[in-house]
């Protein structure tokens, strides 16, 4: 497949903000099916549409737990993740992405995410006992999703350009008050007015995530203006994004030890998580007593 290297950035988000997994492996894949589909009617809700279709048959394969149901999951999981990356792409080539639209597609990585943890709960619990695969399943759960929610928050930090401390939330909090408010009394959109009344509580577990960290959009520019490399805090965010976890999935189900994945994801992850915490509230502390001194 030919690949238009311009034509291939213009298809992309930040670069600093992708995950490496997806700017060499998955937003590729992507991108070529993108261009079958690119003179079509296809629009990028159906791509995500599709994409979380695969995700939750993804999640049932895993739960079946035969080797073969496994590389079925295994196969269908980076069949997903393909979607999910060129749902974004055709919208930014097409130049037709909406506001619900990216918020379908941020709900994309929690609905394959969900479907995943539990098919392979399910799957452990054919060869382990249910009051270990039990917690070991809701806290590889709640791991997973803070990760995400903490990733998403730092590129939102980093894509920002206003002034005020988690602005880009109230931005996007505000524009949906605005459309719940504008269909209230109209008839059906029911989809619509889910997904517009989940993105209030995923803004509301977003800002509180900003008060218990202390760590907000201007502190975070701050990082990144840092002359060694601007990027590099952002850069390593991305080791505990939503490709990672599905590579590191599909990698565990090939090897038929899905139990590790869990494993990884309650302590390597949080591991991640806990240093960089540390290292921004550290990064912060110093420029501002530097700020201090020099005033």
């Amino acid at each position: 497949m030919y690949i238009d290297l311009m034509e291939y950035k213009k298809s992309l988000k930040h670069l600093e903000i992708e995950e490496l997994l997806d700017l060499y492996f998955f937003r590729i894949l992507g991108y070529g099916f993108v261009k079958l589909i690119a003179r079509t009617s296809v629009t990028p809700n159906q791509v995500t549409y599709l994409g979380m279709a695969f995700g939750v048959l993804s999640g049932y394969f895993f739960s079946i737990g035969t080797e073969d149901a496994l590389m079925t999951a295994a196969v269908l999981l980076l069949l997903a993740n393909v979607m999910d990356c060129a749902d974004g792409q055709l919208a930014r080539l097409k130049k037709n992405g909406t506001q619900l639209g990216s918020m379908i597609d941020g709900l994309f990585d929690y609905i394959v995410g969900a479907a995943s943890i539990l098919g392979i709960g399910a799957y452990l619990s054919h060869h382990y006992p249910l009051h270990v695969v039990v917690p070991l399943t809701v806290l590889a759960g709640c791991s997973r999703s803070i990760q995400n929610l903490l990733l998403d928050l730092r590129r939102r930090f980093y894509t920002d350009t206003s002034a005020l401390g988690d602005s880009p939330l109230m931005d996007d909090y505000d524009k949906s008050v605005h459309d719940l408010r504008r269909l209230r009394y109209a008839r059906g959109h029911l989809a619509e007015k889910f997904v517009l009344r989940l993105s209030l509580v995923y803004f509301a577990a977003q800002r509180l995530t900003i008060r218990l960290s202390r760590i907000n959009s201007t502190d975070f520019r701050m990082i990144s203006t840092l002359p060694d490399d601007k990027s590099l805090i952002m850069r390593l965010w991305t080791l505990v994004g939503s490709s990672t976890h599905i590579s590191f999935v599909i990698v565990a189900a090939f090897f038929n030890h899905l139990e590790v994945y869990f494993w990884a994801a309650i302590t390597t992850g949080n591991l991640i998580v806990i240093i960089l915490l540390l290292v921004e509230t550290y990064l912060v502390h110093r420029i501002e007593s530097t700020t201090m001194e020099v005033k």
